[in-house]
């Protein structure tokens, strides 16, 4: 890439994996405009967004939060001639496509900007194609939802409004009461007092499956990483992630067969140019989808450590493709080769209350495959929530290893101490004896 070239980049909302590009993109030489997608988002949001703020208040130029008029936003935008611009967050996918429309940009079929950002949309949109999908329905009544659920007999089921819009939840039913509890509070929100009143009704299914991160090109995709995943059911909770695992280059059975349907996808949903992200389960052996984003991975591992273990990520790739075509293209010309197996172990608590210790630091440093912990806030407030969701989790733990099988045994080890024997953490009234504070690199 040529600094000397540089222009205007925007990231719209960099909340997420998207602040990983603002390093890169500054020391490229690049003028940086933050795009706030909406002033309405989720109090959780609006805290990431304080944060990414603070940290790169020096390497964005400009700070934009976007109004809701459209033409005002691309008219300004049109005067400072910007080359690219990224999603740096799930919330902010819809108005990065919308702009690199308008604007003339790299990016993807414009008539279906709607389906590949709306997940209702999106599943009815590939079931009418013939792909397979998940099993959901979009409903517009309470009785609808209730005899969906009913006949599909499988619980839990997820519960979200079809129209976009921050305060857009989910809700996770274990039953008809749940069902009744989540139609009543999110059709009451003023927010949502118009005409349109359709939800989107899914099962929440635990099991294997796998997430594959592209960048496409003029029309052709480009598998950048493929990763196993493990979601286990855990009460009162929609599955919860176990593990992502970093696989090598699926060339053949079932994990190509899953890198052709996510292909399929990618086709289906006009995706031309850019980054995507597919979450995809089985269920019968057979791949369906769960979730897509058109953006890179969320809540993906450091870029380094990806590149230390396959030479390359999605979020370089992705710069590439968008500033230098013909050195990606040289980059992407052949399937990656591992040298480095990768797991992240994403804890989960059944306790809530007060840490007195984290045995499981003490064993950290006799692992093999031991990398890297995060305890977010466990650590930091010496506080135990019990997991819901990724958000309330206590933390991840990174293992890596040239033997995959002696990762495996780290991570069972690991798995043993959270579930089995419980003793991955020790509650008790007394004063604490792991001090605060945030474990990092071991």
């Amino acid at each position: 890439m040529d600094a000397s070239d540089a222009g205007v980049i925007i990231i719209v909302d960099a909340l997420s994996t998207g602040s990983f590009f603002v390093p890169r993109l500054h020391s490229l030489g690049f003028r940086l405009f933050h795009l706030f997608s909406s002033a309405d988002l989720i109090p959780l949001l609006k805290e990431h967004f304080e944060d990414i703020r603070h940290e790169y208040c020096s390497q964005f130029e400009e700070w934009i939060e976007y109004d809701g008029d459209l033409e005002k936003l691309h008219e300004y935008l049109r005067q400072n001639k910007p080359v690219a611009v990224i999603s740096g967050s799930v919330s902010g996918t819809r108005l990065t496509e919308t702009i690199a429309g308008v604007l003339g940009l790299p990016g993807n079929r414009n008539d279906l900007v709607w389906v590949r950002n709306n997940k209702a949309g999106m599943l009815q949109f590939l079931t009418a194609a013939g792909i397979r999908t998940k099993r959901h329905r979009v409903v517009s009544s309470l009785d609808e939802l209730i005899a969906w659920a009913g006949n599909h007999d499988r619980w839990p089921v997820m519960v979200s409004r079809v129209d976009p819009g921050s305060e857009n939840r989910s809700r996770v039913c274990f039953g008809i009461t749940g069902i009744r509890t989540a139609w009543r509070e999110m059709s009451g929100r003023r927010r949502f007092s118009g005409a349109d009143t359709n939800f989107l009704v899914e099962e929440c299914a635990a099991g294997t499956g796998y997430m594959v991160n592209t960048v496409s090109y003029a029309g052709k995709h480009y598998l950048s990483d493929f990763w196993e995943l493990r979601k286990v059911m855990a009460p009162r909770t929609a599955p919860l992630y176990d593990y992502l695992r970093l696989c090598a280059y699926p060339s053949q059975g079932l994990q190509n067969e899953v890198l052709t349907y996510a292909f399929e996808i990618l086709k289906s949903l006009g995706m031309q140019n850019g980054p995507a992200h597919c979450e995809i389960l089985l269920e019968d052996n057979k791949p369906r989808i769960h979730e897509f984003h058109p953006m890179v991975m969320p809540m993906a591992p450091s870029p380094g450590l990806i590149t230390d273990c396959i030479g390359h990520n999605q979020i370089d790739w992705l710069i590439e493709s968008l500033l230098d075509p013909e050195a990606f293209l040289r980059e992407t010309s052949h399937p990656y080769h591992i040298t480095q197996y990768l797991l992240e172990k994403f804890l989960i608590s059944q306790k809530s209350g007060k840490i007195r210790d984290i045995p499981l630091i003490d064993l950290l440093p006799d692992l093999k495959s031991a990398c890297s912990v995060d305890f977010f806030r466990a650590i930091e407030t010496l506080e135990l929530k019990e997991t819901t969701d990724l958000d309330s989790s206590p933390g991840t733990v990174f293992l890596r290893n040239t033997d995959e099988e002696e990762l495996m045994e780290d991570y069972r080890m690991i798995s043993a101490m959270e579930s089995e024997q419980n003793t991955l953490y020790e509650m008790e009234d007394g004063p604490a004896t792991v001090k605060p504070g945030k474990a990092g690199t071991i």
